[in-house]
């Protein structure tokens, strides 16, 4: 019999992925893995009864963790990749993301976003 850990058949892929929570006044480093699209709440309802809007989500890596997560992709951020990176091309690249708390009086987050190099900084080590 198999140990708790140890799968008794071999994996072919992941289908599912944690979700990742873009936090305020965190660097996170990324690198895409899949379009923008909109989640699947088809059919779903909020408390009120009114239909759920969908959130747009998108797959990608933890550079520092190497875990394959999804993202809910908040509004701006999302305007921000569509507009630098037309025809979703910011798929395959890896980005440094920092969310920034709503100020000033606005009721949404902004964000840095920086282009990065995949590869790990050597002068770090």
């Amino acid at each position: 019999m198999a140990q708790a850990n140890t799968p008794a058949y071999r994996r072919v892929s992941r289908v599912t992925r944690s979700t990742m929570k873009l936090e305020p006044e965190k660097q996170f480093y990324l690198k895409i893995a899949s379009r923008i699209n909109e989640s699947a709440n088809a059919g779903k309802k909020n408390a009120d009864g009114s239909e759920r809007k969908r959130a747009n989500v998108m797959l990608a890596t933890n550079m520092v963790t190497g875990e394959e997560v999804q993202i809910v992709v908040p509004t701006v951020l999302h305007s921000n990749l569509l507009t630098l990176y037309p025809d979703h091309s910011y798929v395959g690249r890896a980005f440094e993301i920092t969310r920034h708390a709503p100020g000033n009086g606005k009721d949404y987050s902004t964000f840095d976003v920086w282009e990065v190099d995949p590869s790990p900084n050597e002068s770090k080590k």
